[in-house]
């Protein structure tokens, strides 16, 4: 008799509704005309729109099982609107039940009968996110070690509500450094979500490289930058630390920079990476091997396929690498340091410039052996991910951020500052 009562205030004396006598348990697409039960005991269910709504169309849909609050049923838009909004909106009271009613594209779908618009809330939904800050600079002279790639912070963010602004920052490498000999390099730039009225999670700026000097030190960052190798008469430098820390509910990761070393060749360490410390020099004069960056980080929040569309992160063997630290100089080009994987820069040697992190990476930049001739290498830029169901994005967004469809799911991607309104 509950369910006789249900379907006869829905529907207004049982005209013009199709119920269907299968008991909707799982995700489904309803039809124009038709009235669905609906059994959330097990899990919550999305109920998809139809895509191509004509003035008048009707959907009904009742609890049958009275558990809408324990486990919510979400409405789908499907492109279309819902009372105005673009976003996915929920029934979450036990024992609702509404006729939704087709107007146009301004309002979209609406609640008509006895029900109320009030039935429909606003759907939450949890958001992943990956923050890399700018990698740092390395030094200009001798023995340089390489930049420290920015700091990377990863994770879920549950529970997103309709209307929140998140302000997206994008932190800038480390400049070139070009001031003469044994001039320091530069640390990197933050990059952050601040989210209204909530949390501010920040990735710290990768630390700059050091040089076989004490006036040209690594420092401290995201990832520390890798310390300088001297001559005989000269100081090794050692490498900075990471200052990266967590951010709940955000992971945050970022490692050491290597020692450098002396061996009377100016052999600069490596700068740390997301996923590993920068390595040190190794090896006895005239073959000595400089430290190679620290290795990044893998993240699945984007494909490699868009992650090459899009010029983000770095793509080895099937994975996406972010925030690599930037090698370390050396005598000859036999013997410099890798960029670790993520954007980290090559080492150089003689006076040749230093080679620059890669952009949107957050990958460390890396010097030159000796000289004044050779500029320090730049960090390369950050970059911040979004990605969050399709049925969920609002499209209210600010600084011209790449979007992206990945199966159910949009990806924006910021390479420069901008907003997102959920």
């Amino acid at each position: 008799m509950a369910q006789t009562k249900v379907k006869s205030e829905l529907i207004e004396g049982g005209l013009g509704t199709d119920w269907q006598s299968t008991i909707q348990t799982s995700n489904f697409t309803a039809e124009a005309g038709k009235g669905y039960f609906a059994n959330t005991t097990s899990s919550g269910i999305t109920v998809t729109l139809p895509s191509s709504p004509s003035l008048g169309d009707e959907i009904s849909i009742a609890d049958y099982t009275g558990t809408f609050n324990t486990n919510p049923l979400t409405l789908n838009p499907n492109g279309n609107k819902i009372r105005g909004g673009t976003v996915a909106k929920v029934l979450n009271a036990n024992n609702k039940a509404v006729k939704l009613v087709f107007t146009d594209s301004t309002e979209g779908w609406v609640v008509a009968g006895s029900a109320s618009n009030d039935d429909l809330g606003a759907a939450t939904y949890s958001l992943d996110a990956l923050i890399v800050a700018g990698g740092g600079g390395a030094a200009q002279g001798a023995g340089n070690g390489g930049g420290g790639a920015g700091g990377l912070l990863t994770g879920t963010i549950a529970n997103q509500a309709s209307n929140v602004q998140y302000t997206i920052t994008i932190g800038a490498g480390g400049a070139i450094s070009n001031g003469g000999y044994h001039t320091a390099g530069n640390d990197g730039s933050n990059s952050s979500i601040a989210i209204a009225g909530g949390s501010t999670h920040t990735s710290n700026g990768g630390g700059r490289g050091g040089a076989g000097t004490s006036t040209a030190t690594a420092n401290p960052g995201g990832s520390g930058g890798g310390g300088g190798g001297a001559t005989i008469n000269g100081t090794n430098t050692n490498g900075a630390a990471s200052n990266q820390t967590n951010s709940t509910p955000l992971t945050g990761h970022g490692n050491a920079g290597g020692n450098g070393t002396g061996y009377n060749d100016y052999i600069g360490a490596g700068g740390g990476g997301a996923g590993a410390s920068g390595g040190v020099p190794s090896g006895s004069y005239p073959n000595i091997q400089a430290g190679h960056g620290g290795v990044g980080l893998t993240s699945t929040i984007i494909s490699t396929t868009n992650a090459t569309n899009e010029s983000v992160g770095e793509v080895s063997g099937g994975a996406v690498y972010f925030a690599g630290g930037g090698g370390g100089a050396a005598y000859t080009a036999a013997h410099i340091g890798n960029g670790g994987l993520g954007g980290g820069a090559d080492g150089n040697y003689s006076t040749n410039n230093g080679n620059s992190g890669a952009v949107n990476t957050g990958g460390g930049g890396a010097g030159t052996q000796y000289g004044t001739q050779g500029t320090g290498g730049a960090g390369g830029s950050g970059v911040v991910i979004l990605k969050m169901p399709t049925a969920s994005y609002s499209s209210n967004i600010t600084g011209s951020p790449s979007v992206v469809t990945e199966g159910t799911n949009t990806i924006l991607v910021y390479k420069s500052s901008g907003t997102y309104t959920t």
